[in-house]
């Protein structure tokens, strides 16, 4: 019975945890802080919408609409796939961003964790993403293991982006 009656305060824990604000900088991205866990929308493969606010997933790109995918020959919408590939690694978990900065035109970036998981990392391992190439290699590895592997867009008989050919 007192193993169970301290799993039990541990969940209700940790339940308490990921209902907290998460810290960010001050201004704009303090919306995101406070914005409620889970309140998310998926809008593209690598850009939600947490609390109000667009947030683009730090360290990756995926296909953007119109990308111009083909698969054996025929047009292919791995945009639309991209997007759904996100949404399964967020469907039924609390989500959670740190901001990490902003990019040139203005939108908030930043890392966000699934039920404790690392969206582009998902997303890269599934091989629905790339690891943005100016960035470091943080998520280098799961490309190569999605592109060694033939997963996502690096499968065969699939184009990818000509923006992803060079």
């Amino acid at each position: 019975m007192k193993h169970s009656l301290g799993a039990m305060l541990l969940l209700v824990a940790g339940t308490c945890l990921l209902t907290l604000p998460i810290e960010a900088s001050a201004g704009e991205d303090q919306a995101i802080a406070e914005a409620p866990v889970g309140n998310v929308a998926v809008l593209t493969g690598d850009t939600l919408r947490l609390g109000g606010k667009e947030v683009r997933l730090v360290g990756i790109e995926a296909p953007a609409a119109g990308a111009g995918c083909r698969l054996h020959g025929a047009p292919f919408d791995c945009a639309r796939i991209a997007a759904t590939a996100l949404t399964d690694l967020t469907a039924g978990a609390d989500v959670e961003c740190e901001p990490a900065g902003r990019t040139p035109q203005g939108d908030i970036v930043a890392r966000c964790m699934a039920g404790g998981y690392d969206l582009a990392e998902g997303m890269t391992y599934t091989g629905w993403a790339r690891a943005w190439p100016r960035e470091g290699n943080r998520y280098r590895g799961f490309e190569n293991l999605a592109r060694n592997r033939g997963h996502g867009l690096w499968r065969d008989g699939l184009t990818p982006p000509a923006l992803w050919q060079r």
